[in-house]
């Protein structure tokens, strides 16, 4: 580090404005090249380059709990009692430290192994079938309900054993979270209440089922390796809640956001259709040009620099995941799409201990899913699409694409 010590720049984007999603890369490009360091008014600090990105994910000083603990991970307050929602966020290993983190993160790692990924393939691929199967030749096909956010659900509750009719609520309890957590406000927090009571009585039904009538299967095996961690109860209840939110939205973001780069590249789609062994680096290429998870937060619990801007202790530091995974220090030619890139050293799925534990499975499920579409569809015709207006995610609302079928 050299140079005389900075304060971070004073600026206050506004995350949620339509104009921003149309394309935030051009917003961070500015910002990274005028104020990398930056804070808004309510004392929050951005990051927009790599290598400060890379060192907030990974280095110790900084924590998901605020110094001196709380009920909420974004602002360091203390109530009386939890509600429902901080009562929930504060069992996901997500929003936890070591030691407690590793604890909870292995016993939740049964799932994701490589022989699970493997019993889990011919299943994934028949509802990549039955999806596009489904739908009608003759009408214009909306991806994200027909397609993106049905197949990650599919694929989660057949791991945590969920009965097929109870799909449809996961759905909409992903998106009331998720606008929650994306904001981490204490309204939208309390506004939330409702559904984290719902998603705790099913899923504390769903266990006290299973605890009744156990059964082998991928559900049964999380139990018993939470169980031998020594998990508490509401770990094990949250945790599988957890799964299925956080698995369901990430992938879902992926291929949606996916397709409709493809749309906009017609001649990088044409070299995939062509040479199918590059869908697995077209995926990480996917993930670091319109990363699912564009904005982690840690609190500082020591006081930081990142380059010669110094951060004070006590201090929620944003980083831009977006912003990192185009940063010309790293990536050649950054706005360039190229299927081919190679290395591609993106941080889409985070860094260190807080590392996606489900990379492998929306490694897999993308695959197959992109695979199945490049196959069904002749080419990706984009009729329509709006972009949720969330700072946190890079999720589609809608994608409306030709009825044109293979």
């Amino acid at each position: 580090m050299t140079g005389a010590s900075l304060a971070p720049h004073p600026l206050d984007p506004d995350f949620e404005a339509d104009e921003f999603h149309r394309n935030p890369y051009r917003h961070h490009a500015a910002w990274r090249n005028n104020t990398p360091v930056f804070r808004n008014r309510d004392g929050v600090v951005y990051l927009t380059r790599y290598r400060d990105v890379e060192f907030l994910l990974t280095n110790k000083q900084f924590r998901r709990q605020p110094p001196g603990g709380g009920l909420s991970p974004f602002e360091p307050r203390q109530e009386q009692e939890a509600n429902a929602i901080e009562r929930m966020i504060s069992h996901w290993m997500i929003f936890m430290d070591p030691p407690r983190h590793d604890i909870v993160r292995q016993g939740f790692s049964a799932p994701f192994s490589a022989k699970t990924m493997r019993l889990l393939e011919p299943a994934i691929r028949r509802a990549a079938r039955h999806l596009i199967e489904r739908w009608d030749n003759n009408r214009p096909l909306e991806l994200v309900s027909g397609f993106a956010s049905p197949l990650p659900i599919f694929v989660l509750c057949e791991i945590l054993g969920i009965p097929s009719a109870d799909w449809p609520h996961f759905d909409v309890w992903s998106s009331k979270i998720m606008h929650a957590l994306d904001t981490g406000s204490a309204d939208t927090l309390r506004a939330a209440v409702p559904t984290g009571i719902e998603i705790r009585d099913y899923f504390t039904g769903l266990l006290r089922e299973r605890a009744a009538h156990p059964r082998e299967d991928f559900l049964g095996n999380v139990i018993t390796t939470a169980r031998a961690a020594r998990l508490t109860d509401d770990e094990i209840i949250y945790g599988t809640a957890f799964l299925l939110l956080a698995g369901h939205e990430t992938t879902k973001n992926l291929i949606a956001s996916g397709v409709l780069t493809l749309a906009d590249q017609p001649d990088q789609a044409q070299l995939l259709r062509q040479e199918p062994a590059l869908i697995e680096s077209a995926i990480e290429e996917l993930l670091r040009f319109q990363s699912p998870l564009q904005k982690v937060s840690r609190w500082a619990h020591a006081p930081a620099r990142f380059g010669d801007y110094e951060v004070d202790a006590g201090t929620l530091v944003t980083a831009l995941i977006g912003a990192a995974n185009r940063d010309p220090a790293v990536f050649a030619n950054p706005d360039r799409f190229d299927v081919r890139r190679n290395p591609n050293r993106h941080l889409a799925f985070g860094r260190g201990t807080h590392v996606c534990l489900g990379t492998t499975l929306a490694r897999l499920e993308s695959r197959i899913a992109f695979g199945a579409l490049l196959e069904a569809l002749p080419e990706f015709k984009v009729l329509a699409h709006q972009w949720r207006l969330k700072s946190a995610f890079r999720a589609l609302e809608t994608l409306t694409l030709s009825p044109e079928r293979r």
